[in-house]
């Protein structure tokens, strides 16, 4: 297994919309965590109310849902991907802009999957799968730096391996209906609207 945990290209503004996002999502999961302890049925109810629910829809769920985690583990997962892949299409996106595509994004992913599976859904990993298919188009030379998890082992992959390979496992996994209970569809709608709308951020931006 690999895990990205930086990249090769350097920063021509310090990264403020990428850290801000991140502190948002941990915030949101730790109050959680710490209003669950103290009442689990209001946390309950404020789930159900933020969740993206085909069966129950209501339009900020496809805002508010890529703020919620299942877990600690869930969490960190999508948080490590947006600290690798944000701060570059931050840059060159510009702060505003980004912040917009991130939710966008989300929104899109997320509204994709309520199109085609009746499964509640939560999770940043729609929105962080729309600027990792920006990164694709944007910095396919730029290298991805990578923890080999079985041999604890530092090694550089081109961002178009990496972020093809994990397209590529997301398609296998929905094709092959071994989903489980990861929304895949939600993935592959992020990819589609990271690579499809990335150029077309950088004609409104450029220059800016």
């Amino acid at each position: 297994m690999l895990l990205p945990i930086g990249t090769d290209r350097p920063l021509a503004r310090p990264t403020l919309v990428t850290i801000a996002l991140i502190i948002a999502n941990v915030a949101v999961y730790s109050t959680g965590q710490a209003i669950g302890r103290v009442d689990p049925e209001r946390i309950k109810a404020l789930g159900d109310l933020l969740t993206l629910d085909p069966d129950n829809f209501r339009w900020w769920g496809l805002f508010s849902y890529a703020f919620l985690h299942g877990g600690l583990w869930h969490l960190l997962g999508n948080m490590v991907f947006l600290w690798v892949f944000g701060p570059n299409v931050e840059d060159r996106f510009g702060r505003i802009w980004f912040l917009v595509f991130y939710l966008v994004g989300g929104a899109a992913a997320g509204g994709f999957h309520a199109m085609f599976n009746p499964s509640p859904v939560i999770g940043a990993s729609g929105a962080i799968a729309a600027v990792t298919g920006a990164y694709l188009v944007l910095f396919p030379r730029t290298m991805i730096k990578t923890l080999f998890l079985i041999f604890f082992s530092l090694i550089n992959v081109p961002a178009t391996w990496f972020i093809g390979a994990r397209i590529a496992w997301d398609l296998y996994s929905a094709g092959g209906g071994w989903s489980g209970n990861v929304a895949t569809g939600a993935h592959l709608a992020g990819y589609g609207f990271g690579v499809a709308v990335g150029p077309d951020v950088i004609v409104t931006t450029s220059g800016v």
